[in-house]
This record gives structure tokens, C-alpha cells and sequence, in this order.
């Protein structure tokens, strides 16, 4: 995933998420779980360090 990812833009990568949630017919309830088990991820070393924090508000603005 990471190299899918790594050789694109901004932009790009925000497309590409779109998309798929599009294909994958996300709807809201599917998008707040995503959102969850991303923040269970960041928390799964001890901390939720600000970095981390701006990364989910920053996703939860573009796909909510």
C-alpha cells in the first residue's frame, strides 16, 4: 500500500480513497468505523501524539 501511495501527489492520493470508498459503496456508518479503527491504530503504541491527531481531523474533513 504504502508503495501505491508513496510515487503520488496530495491530490492524488485523496482521489484514489475516494474512489475506492465509491467502489466499496461506503456509506456514513462504514466511513465512522474506518475512522475508529484508524484512531485505535495511533493509539496502539500508548500515545496519540498531535501529529497523529491533526492527520484524523484533517481525513474525517475530506471524507465525512
Amino acid at each position: 500500500m504504502h508503495a501505491e501511495f508513496e510515487k503520488d501527489n496530495d491530490y492524488a492520493s485523496i482521489q484514489k480513497i475516494n474512489q475506492s470508498l465509491e467502489h466499496l459503496s461506503y456509506g456514513k456508518e462504514e466511513i465512522n468505523k474506518l475512522f475508529d479503527e484508524i484512531k485505535q491504530l495511533f493509539l496502539s503504541d500508548g500515545s496519540y501524539v498531535i501529529l497523529e491527531k491533526n492527520l484524523l481531523r484533517g481525513l474525517q474533513r475530506l471524507f465525512k
